[in-house]
């Protein structure tokens, strides 16, 4: 193998990742202890809008709040967000896209119905507009994004599932008598987890 062409290889699959894993490291240990990194107390207050300096290197905000504390504060709820309601998407989507995929037919044409509509729904406003009506926190915000979200993991899932329906093993189970419940859990599931992993 060319020397360079290995070297490119490694600087274009090796360092992004490491890169991520380094960023996300150090997000959760500011998560995890943001009371050891802030600066400040998360309700302590100063004067309103002062210039970044040495005390405040973000400065304040109209409150008289820190905005680096608040930012490093906020990163435990931004994180929690993220973590939830990316869990809730992906356990959606791999549901519905394995089910879409397996059984097709009517089941099929319906799943990927309410997936187009969920689809073109705008996630902002949706948010903004349940919000108007609901007590906001972060649970309603995790639950909305979740059910928002999950879409393009159905669609993914959905076509890697019936790429493998008609494969051997497991046209082979089916004919053995297997339950689909168990087809799924054995044998499809396995198979199509490296394409889940990414989303």
């Amino acid at each position: 193998m060319i020397p360079g062409l290995s070297n490119l290889n490694f600087r274009r699959h090796g360092y992004v990742p490491l890169l991520c894993i380094i960023v996300l490291t150090l997000l959760l240990i500011i998560a995890l202890f943001p009371e050891q990194i802030a600066p400040y107390a998360q309700n302590k207050r100063f004067l309103p809008y002062m210039d970044p300096d040495n005390a405040h290197l973000l400065g304040t905000d109209d409150m008289g709040y820190d905005i680096l504390t608040l930012l490093v504060y906020a990163t435990r709820i931004s994180l929690t967000i993220g973590f939830f309601a990316g869990g809730l998407s992906l356990l959606i989507g791999t549901a519905t896209g394995i089910l879409s995929g397996y059984l097709r037919g009517w089941v099929d044409d319906m799943i990927m119905g309410i997936t187009d509509i969920t689809l073109i729904i705008p996630k902002i406003p949706a948010i903004i507009l349940i919000a108007a009506y609901v007590r906001p926190g972060i649970w309603i915000l995790i639950l909305v994004l979740g059910l928002l979200s999950w879409e393009t993991t159905a669609r993914v899932v959905r076509a890697k599932t019936m790429q493998i329906s008609n494969a051997g093993f497991i046209m082979s189970a089916r004919c053995l008598g297997f339950p689909s419940r168990s087809i799924i859990i054995q044998e499809i599931i396995p198979v199509i987890y490296p394409v889940i992993l990414p989303k």
